[in-house]
């Protein structure tokens, strides 16, 4: 998640939708009032609650869209790494990307991904000294799972904002839209 967003830093139009903290969820709405005023027009500000998303998402679409991230994230890396060949990137355990010629730990990216799909699919859950297996959704509590929520939503909003981009000039999407960084 980092590596995605850091890449988003200098980019006018986020497609990040993950914030920091509380104060710049704070700085960010006083903001809005000025962009509001530039327009002379009224603004409205719309949160969601994404509770009961978590637990609805098919598998089958979340492994789509963290192995999305994951190669999206691999090819920011391998760009600041100078590596032509994705099959040397190595991501270490303190979450550092490397090649396979500066260290010989860590995961390849498709090790990363076989464990997610692992991950994803082998969610289990005991209930009533019943063992369940999830089918569907993300499980709660587990280690990786708010990890899984904000790549999937971030996957999603990346998306959307890049399809705005092509609907509409990106002087409009940073003029019209305001979208938080992080």
């Amino acid at each position: 998640l980092n590596i995605l967003s850091m890449d988003e830093v200098n980019n006018p139009v986020k497609r990040m939708w993950v914030i920091k903290s509380p104060q710049e969820y704070i700085d960010n709405v006083h903001q809005l009032e000025n962009v509001a005023s530039k327009f002379n027009s009224d603004l409205q500000f719309t949160t969601l609650d994404f509770t009961s998303m978590y637990d609805g998402i098919p598998h089958r679409e979340l492994i789509y869209e963290l192995h999305a991230a994951v190669d999206l994230a691999a090819n920011i890396a391998a760009r600041k790494l100078r590596c032509n060949d994705l099959r040397k990137l190595r991501i270490l355990h303190s979450g550092k990307w490397s090649t396979t010629d500066q260290c010989k730990g860590g995961w390849t990216v498709k090790t990363l991904k076989d464990n997610i799909t692992i991950s994803v699919e082998n969610s289990y859950i005991l209930y009533h000294g019943e063992t369940y297996r999830q089918t569907i959704g993300i499980g709660m509590g587990n280690n990786d799972g708010p990890g899984q929520a904000n790549l999937f939503l971030h996957m999603k909003e990346r998306r959307y904002v890049n399809t705005m981009v092509e609907t509409h000039s990106r002087e409009i999407i940073e003029t019209k839209f305001f979208n938080f960084a992080y």
